[in-house]
């Protein structure tokens, strides 16, 4: 179980981290289309900037998953299954 919890502290703050990165690739890719529309960079460079936006919020999503997946375990491992419930929505 304790080997559970850390994982879910680590994943907890790869999450933190991922949406401070959201924040910057979003600024990034708004900048770039900016940047786009004015003729400063090639629609190459602008589509790398919705590509690297794209990849945070898949990244986000990844680690959201991860985190119901860690706490459906513990949960299922503490016989919490109310919150198991909770979680899944049933």
């Amino acid at each position: 179980l304790d080997t559970r919890l850390a994982r879910l502290t680590q994943l907890q703050q790869l999450l933190r981290l991922q949406q401070e990165q959201l924040t910057v690739t979003r600024e990034a890719s708004t900048l770039a289309a900016a940047d786009y529309q004015a003729g400063i960079v090639t629609n190459l460079e602008f589509l790398a900037a919705q590509q690297d936006l794209s990849a945070n919020r898949l990244q986000i999503r990844q680690t959201r998953l991860a985190i119901r997946l860690t706490l459906i375990d513990i949960y299922a491992r503490t016989g919490q299954i109310e919150k198991i419930n909770e979680i899944t929505g049933e």
